[in-house]
């Protein structure tokens, strides 16, 4: 009963101590199993400090090594992973032959080097991180002081962040197209618009935008204006999009209305 009791987490936690008591005291025998239920349940309700401090009343008990256990649990959710094989190795020289005891050891230090390899890997990412935030700030640079070809550089070692590669790539799309790489300036932006198109509409009128210049400019104009127009189906605010389209209709480039 005791032990399905802590299982049940859909009551209180007060309710829960309150049965486990009650159980203790109509049942003085199984006064040890109670309070290691107790502790089981503050384990699993995650109130650690409480569980770590109600199962040092287990030691010298029949639950002796349970409760060593539990508190060496307790150390590893907080990250004390060398107290928490301190407490294991205590516990092997008091009970050498407890199998349990030689499998949470293995099982700690599996642990412990999964976490290492956790922390050396998010390590490594937030280097990564800022290496690539570095390298986005030196292609602006580049580009600002009109250096293109190396502004193209800087941002195309940009691969491992997602939203700063998007980012790039467009810068990466308007140096083509001021080194009048109309073709490989389209190609970029045209990759970029396809991952966007239905998530950030006003980054996706940007991109749409430096199409167009790009389209015009290789005398594409019917596929400029498209571009434009569908700008105008989702900001008919966006700046100078009207007066641009009114340029190209009284050109008569194109017949807008079909």
């Amino acid at each position: 009963y005791l032990t399905v009791l802590a299982k049940l987490n859909s009551e209180e936690l007060d309710v829960l101590i309150e049965k486990v008591e009650q159980c203790a005291r109509e049942c003085p025998q199984a006064q040890t199993l109670s309070q290691y239920v107790l502790c089981q349940i503050y384990f699993e309700r995650k109130e650690l400090e409480k569980c770590f401090e109600e199962a040092e009343k287990l030691l010298d008990t029949d639950f002796d090594i349970k409760g060593r256990l539990l508190q060496v649990n307790v150390l590893a959710e907080f990250g004390q992973y060398g107290k928490a094989m301190e407490s294991l190795f205590k516990a092997l020289d008091l009970f050498k032959n407890d199998w349990e005891i030689h499998a949470v050891i293995k099982l700690m230090q599996d642990r412990i080097i999964s976490a290492e390899i956790e922390k050396r890997l998010k390590s490594k990412q937030e280097k990564i991180k800022e290496q690539e935030k570095n390298l986005f700030e030196l292609g602006l640079l580049y580009l600002r002081q009109g250096d293109v070809r190396k502004a193209i550089e800087s941002f195309q070692r940009i691969v491992e962040s997602p939203d700063l590669k998007l980012r790039a790539d467009i810068l990466i799309g308007r140096c083509f197209l001021e080194l009048g790489r109309f073709d490989l300036s389209i190609t970029k932006l045209i990759a970029v618009l396809d991952q966007i198109r239905d998530t950030d509409v006003a980054l996706a009128n940007k991109v749409r935008y430096f199409l167009s210049i790009n389209f015009i400019n290789s005398g594409n104009i019917s596929s400029a204006l498209a571009q434009l127009e569908d700008i105008m189906t989702t900001d008919i605010n966006f700046p100078n999009i009207n007066e641009i389209i009114s340029k190209f209709k009284q050109e008569s480039f194109l017949d807008l209305s079909g």
